[in-house]
């Protein structure tokens, strides 16, 4: 336990020099505050990219489709658009709000529903991007999962993430086949 406090307080250490803060004795008075600037500092400018992402994979929508897209959420609007925020803020992944961008952009042409896009965009989140590479290789090849396998690892990392996107609704063992909401995710987000 000694040697992880020991390592944390290295760190923190490292940190404030790096910030032009002298330590006294592993901390200051400032330590909280300026790590959770920084941090605040990250978490927005992370925002900023994922939302730009997000922005500039809906921006080909005409202004004609947007308005009907607005007119279809009727009173749900400012819901539907509060938790997309939410929704992208909360993605582990820069490239997940591209994704999402382009599950929108499906969603304003009317090539899949509200309902669809939630489903597709909550199970987005939850779900490792390589996987959803490998989801996407098995759907565009159309071979089975586990054909032709490289080396031993990668088989037993493809085999993890069928295993994950199985538990999570978006492929089927029973078959070798992808689900309603795994098709939508590789066909409009990919």
């Amino acid at each position: 336990m000694s040697n992880e406090l020991d390592m944390l307080s290295q760190t923190i250490d490292l940190f404030l020099q790096s910030k032009g803060q002298t330590p006294v004795g592993g901390l200051t008075v400032a330590t909280g505050k300026t790590v959770y600037s920084y941090v605040t500092t990250l978490k927005q400018k992370q925002f900023n990219r994922k939302l730009s992402r997000f922005l500039k994979e809906t921006e080909s929508a005409t202004d004609k489709e947007g308005i009907n897209f607005l007119k279809r959420l009727g009173k749900n609007k400012t819901r539907f658009f509060d938790n997309v925020l939410l929704l992208i803020e909360n993605l582990d992944e820069e490239r997940k709000a591209t994704v999402v961008g382009k599950l929108c952009q499906a969603l304003i042409l009317k090539q899949i529903t509200v309902d669809q896009f939630y489903r597709a965009s909550l199970i987005l989140k939850n779900t490792l991007i390589a996987d959803l590479y490998i989801l996407r290789r098995a759907i565009m090849k159309r071979k089975k999962p586990f054909e032709k396998a490289d080396k031993f690892t990668n088989e037993i990392s493809e085999r993890a993430a069928f295993d994950h996107l199985t538990n999570i609704g978006l492929y089927t063992l029973n078959g070798n086949n992808y689900t309603i909401v795994g098709g939508i995710l590789v066909k409009y987000g990919f």
